[in-house]
């Protein structure tokens, strides 16, 4: 949702003061799919200018260099991060125990059935967003 608008804040205000189903459901059915389809072209623009252009400037075999060296420093971040995150995860799981919640997020066919219903009654309801820590009832 914060793609369209140009304030960034629109997440929190729309957490807390929530919109009615009708938008949401025309950013989840219409907007959204938009965004990716924009966002899938503007990254494989990007790969395609990362690969195809290096290759036809320099040819393959410097190009195949290059990227070994790319990829293993990569590799050895994404590792040691991951070695270094799953030390922390055991401290923490030593310390705390996981909590369980009793709250259901509600599912996208009873969003859609809900959605349906409110069309046919020409009624839009009222969607709160409610986090996972809060214990007020979703709805």
């Amino acid at each position: 949702m914060e793609e369209f608008w140009e304030r960034w804040s629109m997440t929190s205000e729309k957490e807390r003061a929530g919109t009615n189903l009708c938008q949401f459901m025309r950013t989840i059915l219409f907007s959204a799919p938009l965004v990716l389809l924009l966002n899938a072209i503007v990254y494989i623009s990007a790969l395609a200018s990362l690969t195809v252009l290096p290759i036809y400037l320099f040819g393959f075999k410097i190009y195949g260099v290059g990227l070994g060296a790319v990829v293993t420093l990569v590799l050895l971040i994404i590792s040691g991060s991951y070695l270094y995150n799953s030390w922390t995860d055991r401290k923490l799981k030593q310390v705390d125990k996981p909590k369980k919640t009793d709250t259901a997020n509600p599912s996208f066919v009873r969003v859609v059935w809900r959605f349906v219903q409110a069309r046919k009654q020409k009624i839009c309801p009222l969607v709160t967003f409610v986090k996972e820590n809060n214990k007020e009832v979703q709805s």
